[in-house]
């Protein structure tokens, strides 16, 4: 009775924030993730609830269908960084085709797949790829809230992400062969037993 007009009123402001953000810039930066992920987007819609809360990160998505749940007012969706996360979370019904490459360079490297180099690669490429069309002075979200800072899995796969992933998203390498690369550097440790 007495909250919701604050949260209706917000989740409004939010929406239209994002859809002046997304007529300005969404039509080239989906097209240049559908490119580095090799991946088409989905066919249908993407469906994107506006919520006063999206749980302890502030925002999530289902697949099959893809269906994306965004928080309003977390401090985290400032400005134009609404743009990326929304673009990082609907890029979740992308990365089969990298999860896919991990997991080969691995078995051929005989290292464990890592649970979550998939999920640095994506917060990576949509960063990169956010800062490219919104301009220099944008800070990507990992950045900007210390992601590679917190974690130390994360930490050391950030310095490969810029020497590697930044040649493949220029088009300098090919996907499968930066994949090799970042699974050979040190944020993928060799396993004991070798694997087949």
């Amino acid at each position: 009775q007495h909250r919701w007009p604050l949260d209706e009123r917000a989740g409004h402001e939010f929406r239209d924030r994002l859809a002046s953000l997304l007529s300005r810039s969404g039509s080239p930066l989906a097209r240049a993730l559908a490119r580095a992920y090799e991946t088409p987007w989905p066919s249908v819609p993407i469906r994107v609830d506006i919520a006063a809360y999206a749980g302890p990160v502030a925002a999530y998505t289902m697949l099959d269908p893809t269906h994306i749940t965004i928080a309003s007012g977390d401090r985290r969706h400032i400005g134009d960084a609404a743009l990326e996360i929304l673009f990082h979370e609907a890029s979740h019904s992308l990365v089969r085709r990298i999860e896919e490459s991990i997991a080969r360079a691995c078995r051929a490297q005989g290292k464990q797949v890592p649970s979550t180099l998939w999920h640095e690669v994506l917060f990576y490429s949509t960063g990169e790829l956010t800062r490219r069309q919104l301009g220099s002075s944008y800070t990507p979200y990992a950045y900007q809230n210390g992601l590679y800072e917190r974690n130390p899995e994360w930490k050391a796969v950030e310095p490969l992400l810029v020497r590697y992933w930044l040649a493949y998203l220029d088009g300098r390498q090919s996907l499968d062969a930066t994949i090799d690369q970042l699974v050979a550097g040190d944020a993928v440790p060799a396993t004991i037993a070798t694997v087949h």
